[in-house]
């Protein structure tokens, strides 16, 4: 079967259960070339789908499929998008202002608890490039439900040294951030962001579940945030997370849409036919949900 279960043959964009983006890496500048000749290309192939998921909707690689695709007929190349929670820059740090009063007096009142149950302050540091910074995450992901349900990273031996290879290369280019928040002696959470395009990808967090009662994730992302604000070269912050993750979605104010395009390849005269076949498949998946 083909992509989504969809018969009949088709090309389709890398992903890995660790990308959280699927746009092609394109010269900047040169977005339109490429993608032309990526479609004419494609099409001496013959008859078959492009696919490209999880293409960030506003950025210079959708406009210029939107533009490379207008010209081959049909409805446009979007076939399906999602949202996810993101923080876009602003002037003033009021990126929690849609935060209530008693959720923001709550969140005070647990990160006073949690240091009071460590017995000491509560600080966030930046452990990128520190020595035995990325064992200490893993460890720290591993003791929790991940690691019971062996989907943390330190689970299988080739997604550790994935991770410990990306940090490497991030932290020799100054793009990456390893913030931990630390109190008493104790590691509570710890989130790897990266650098990359002028957005800073939230990509892996974890906290110790001894000290959940106290949020200590939250907290965590709370100085995530203001790190964001502070820090130079970053636009954005996209948070990775499932559109579905309802506390992310509450402390993350702005949304970042991603989509997926499908496009008919082949000699002008299949594709109606190609399309044809797609729009039945869209309506088979809607009607199923």
């Amino acid at each position: 079967m083909g992509w989504r279960r969809m018969p009949g043959r088709w090309l389709a964009g890398w992903r890995h259960v660790y990308a959280f983006l699927g746009t092609p890496l394109l010269e900047a500048g040169a977005e339109l070339p490429a993608l032309e000749a990526m479609l004419a290309a494609g099409d001496r192939l013959g008859p078959r789908l492009l696919v490209l998921e999880w293409l960030g909707r506003d950025g210079p690689a959708a406009a210029a499929l939107a533009e490379a695709s207008a010209g081959r007929g049909g409805e446009g190349p979007i076939y399906d998008s999602f949202e996810r929670a993101a923080i876009d820059r602003r002037p003033e740090a009021t990126y929690l202002d849609g935060l209530s009063s008693s959720r923001r007096k709550e969140l005070r009142r647990l990160g006073r608890r949690l240091e009071e149950t460590v017995g000491g302050a509560v600080a966030t540091v930046d452990r990128a490039g520190s020595r035995g910074a990325v064992e200490g995450f893993l460890a720290l992901e591993e003791s929790g439900w991940k690691g019971r349900a062996r989907t943390a990273m330190a689970s299988d031996a080739t997604h550790a040294r994935f991770l410990h290879e990306v940090c490497a290369t991030f932290a020799s280019a100054g793009r990456l951030e390893l913030l931990a928040l630390e109190g008493g002696g104790h590691t509570l959470a710890m989130q790897c962001n990266l650098l990359a395009g002028g957005s800073l990808f939230s990509f892996k967090v974890a906290h110790d579940e001894a000290y959940g009662r106290y949020s200590p994730g939250v907290q965590l992302e709370l100085a995530a945030i203001e790190a964001f604000h502070d820090r130079d070269g970053a636009t954005r912050m996209d948070s990775c997370a499932d559109p579905g993750n309802e506390l992310i979605n509450r402390l993350w104010p702005d949304r970042v849409r991603l989509i997926t395009t499908a496009l008919p390849l082949g000699p002008p005269a299949v594709r109606p036919a190609l399309r044809t076949v797609l729009a039945a498949h869209r309506r088979a998946v809607a009607a199923s949900l």
